[in-house]
């Protein structure tokens, strides 16, 4: 919703309806804000949650892979995360993750072996 209120603030048609909706608005929720200072406060939110949410995905943050196990177990359970949170805020829960992952592929190859 943030960033949808910042688009229609930067288009000058949008904008007008945009403040045509606060009355509604107001009458809807029982909060009074000023347009200017929601603006102001969506992209401030905006940026905070860039910073801590990774928009483009980063690169660094690969789907774990393993020969042993096939690609879509870790697709499945890692691609709704992997990539969207920023590692930073985050770095003790993926190096955990990795953890696992490599002693999941361990157990694995040990289970096949002695079968």
């Amino acid at each position: 919703m943030v960033e949808e209120i910042l688009q229609m603030y930067q288009n000058l048609e949008l904008r007008a309806i945009l403040e045509l909706l606060m009355d509604p608005t107001w009458l809807a929720t029982g909060l009074k804000v000023d347009f200017d200072t929601l603006v102001n406060e969506c992209g401030e939110i905006s940026c905070r949650i860039s910073e801590i949410i990774s928009v483009h995905g980063e690169c660094d943050q690969k789907i774990s892979s393993y020969a042993i196990i096939p690609n879509d177990f870790f697709e499945d359970i890692e691609s709704l995360w992997k990539g969207r949170v920023k590692r930073i805020h985050l770095e003790e829960a993926y190096t955990e993750v990795e953890r696992a992952a490599d002693a999941l592929s361990l157990a694995v190859s040990l289970f096949i072996h002695f079968q």
